[in-house]
């Protein structure tokens, strides 16, 4: 992507050179790929590459686009406390704005962090942010406009997704696996577990009941029983596919995957060490996020856009509505005193 935009601008460049003055008659914003999303009340924030877009979801059959606010860089994950939304924003740190006012998000201020920051999850007054070959870093989030580093601790592996459960945080770390760290004094969080047999690359978790399912690319799904007292992990179940599998969400007794070129798979995990295949959703795009929250599931199709379904029946989704995004912009020309 990034040498795309490269061979953008020196094309751009080529034609302004050649063009004299020229005069801006109008613009249009090109978003390039949906990928994490949090569904609050009728809005829905998604991070998006360049930064992040609101959608008023008011009405799922006529999705609108309200803001959009770029990015520094590679926007990959992002989430709320209330009215203010923390973007991880890949090699710029983590950058934090006010939505009280949805068609004009403020930028607030950037935190500085080492590595690539990758994903967050923020729980009470708690924020962990995986930041790639660096770890994870643990923030006091209670004033939430001004976070602050408390704690951190590695992993001996890449961290690309985190999950604070009560006193724990878990990590996917990619090749390494899994990994469990005790926050019980978040200013000196302690490694306590980990799982390393994994066949695949672990891209996403999800914690539901007990249990650990990890995405997998080159493998499929794995299903860890976590121990709450000891931070241990017990491989209890897997569903191996061709398919990768990049990131999930659980909802009750259904597990959404996404599966990127190869849509969303869905999962009934009402026995967790067998899960069950249950349907297979083909898109447009690549699902790179979804979100549950019954009777609507939330699905970010990269280029595709967001789409909604229905679920509330049970069997195969019901798409309500869909807001398509224009794509990358893979090229310029000219045409006569137009680019």
């Amino acid at each position: 992507m990034k040498y795309w935009f490269s061979y953008l601008l020196a094309l751009f460049w080529a034609v302004l050179s050649t063009a004299g003055d020229i005069d801006l008659i109008g613009n249009w914003y090109v978003s390039g790929f949906y990928e994490e999303l949090v569904i609050q009340g009728n809005r829905a924030y998604v991070a998006d590459v360049y930064g992040m877009t609101t959608l008023d979801v008011t009405d799922p059959g006529n999705i609108n686009v309200l803001s959009h606010q770029a990015g520094q860089g590679y926007s990959y994950g992002l989430d709320l406390i209330g009215d203010l939304v923390y973007l991880a924003d890949w090699e710029e740190g983590l950058l934090y704005s006010d939505l009280s006012n949805p068609q004009a998000p403020q930028l607030l201020g950037e935190l500085d962090l080492p590595g690539e920051v990758w994903t967050l999850d923020v729980a009470g007054d708690l924020a962990a942010v995986a930041c790639g070959p660096e770890g994870v870093y643990i923030l006091d989030v209670s004033d939430p406009e001004n976070p602050e580093i408390i704690g951190s601790f590695g992993i001996n592996g890449f961290a690309v997704d985190v999950i604070i459960e009560g006193d724990w945080v878990l990590v996917a770390g990619w090749e390494a696996g899994a990994f469990s760290a005790y926050i019980g004094d978040p200013a000196a969080p302690e490694l306590t577990g980990s799982y390393t047999d994994n066949p695949g690359i672990v891209r996403g978790i999800e914690y539901e009941g007990g249990f650990l399912y990890l995405a997998e690319e080159n493998y499929g799904l794995e299903v860890l029983y976590f121990d709450v007292i000891t931070g241990e992990f017990e491989q209890v179940g897997a569903s191996p596919t061709v398919t990768d599998y990049l990131r999930l969400d659980a909802e009750g007794d259904r597990l959404f995957v996404c599966a990127g070129l190869n849509g969303l798979k869905i999962f009934d995990i009402s026995l967790p060490t067998q899960p069950n295949l249950v349907h297979s959703l083909p898109t447009d795009g690549e699902v790179w996020g979804v979100m549950a929250q019954y009777p609507r599931l939330w699905v970010s199709d990269g280029p595709g856009g967001l789409i909604v379904y229905d679920v509330s029946g049970g069997g195969q989704p019901v798409e309500l509505g869909r807001q398509e995004i224009l794509g990358n912009v893979l090229g310029v020309t000219r045409y006569g005193d137009y680019i």
